[in-house]
């Protein structure tokens, strides 16, 4: 048991992963049928990229990757956003060590080493893209779900984890900024956040990944803002935004799906920016529906992980560590 946590590490994980898998496993196993009821090659024209997915052959192997989630696999068969929800979960499984790191230490020494961490991913990135040898040649192993890529992410899960570590801290200081300060605040979160990759980009693609820091950046400042900006909040608790956070997770696992099956029922019957339309359409209420047969009951299910969650006794000293509330947050 961690110290001063209300769940077990046990009932974490089975929540965690309760609440990430089962909606995972149904947009897989969505997206294997797709693969083979449709014709992966009656789309030339449109060219490689788009054609590539749901061509590669179903095999058991990669079934298994696919269940297993965690490992080195290719991430593009058969959902092909789902690279980034392998290294939240192989995140997950550690989330605790980080909270305990971030409590523990000041939050420019937590984020020193875990940047300190991503340079070195990259640097291995790197060396892979230049062919610098066997052992840095693992570092572009399976593309996107390569563990240099969990490393590298750690920083941002070691941001949002600082956020809520020192909320109280960053709200007077946000209390305190004059009314310019908070526009030129989100305006500048805002470019960070959305055209911050450029960055990268001067560098060239062996060092893409380096676009991910002022990205994070961005998100930080407009999660600072939405948490203490009273408008912001106000916006936020609209109807039509609070159905798209509730559909957020099911919105990232089928819109491949949607969209890919749009372009393969329609193409050579409708033009292309009619179906792109069609499928942009079809998203929200597919996603609607995925979140009630999938997500919702997920939801439920893992939340009787906790029903019983007895308190530690606390060893002078010692500091509270709430990840069941960071949980939580990911699960409203």
């Amino acid at each position: 048991m961690l110290e001063g946590s209300h769940l077990r590490y046990g009932q974490y994980l089975l929540r965690r992963l309760t609440r990430l898998y089962l909606p995972y496993i149904a947009a897989v196993g969505l997206g294997v049928l797709l693969e083979f009821a449709v014709d992966p090659t009656h789309m030339a024209a449109l060219g490689h990229w788009i054609n590539k997915f749901w061509s590669w052959p179903i095999t058991g192997k990669s079934l298994a990757q696919h269940a297993t989630v965690v490992g080195e696999f290719n991430s593009d068969r058969y959902d092909f956003t789902i690279w980034s929800l392998v290294h939240e979960i192989r995140i997950s499984l550690v989330f605790p060590l980080l909270l305990l790191l971030v409590s523990r230490t000041r939050w420019w020494a937590s984020l020193t080493a875990l940047l300190s961490l991503s340079a070195a991913m990259i640097l291995l990135r790197y060396g892979a893209f230049h062919g610098w040898g066997t052992f840095f040649s693992l570092a572009d192993k399976e593309g996107l779900t390569n563990y240099t890529l969990t490393f590298h992410y750690l920083l941002a899960f070691g941001v949002g984890a600082n956020l809520a570590h020192h909320r109280d801290a960053i709200k007077s200081w946000y209390d305190g900024l004059s009314t310019g300060k908070r526009w030129l605040m989100v305006l500048s979160a805002l470019l960070l956040y959305i055209d911050g990759g450029r960055f990268s980009r001067w560098l060239g693609p062996s060092m893409m990944v380096v676009g991910d820091w002022p990205i994070m950046v961005g998100a930080a400042g407009l999660l600072i803002v939405s948490a203490f900006s009273f408008q912001a909040s106000r916006l936020l608790l609209m109807r039509p935004i609070r159905w798209l956070g509730r559909i957020s997770y099911s919105l990232y696992l089928f819109h491949p799906l949607v969209l890919l099956a749009s372009l393969h029922l329609l193409y050579g019957r409708v033009s292309l920016p009619v179906s792109l339309a069609i499928g942009f359409v079809a998203t929200f209420p597919l996603s609607d529906l995925a979140w009630r047969l999938f997500e919702s009951p997920a939801v439920r299910l893992s939340r009787r992980f906790s029903a019983s969650t007895s308190k530690p006794r606390r060893t002078q000293g010692s500091r509270r560590i709430d990840y069941a509330s960071h949980l939580g947050q990911s699960e409203s």
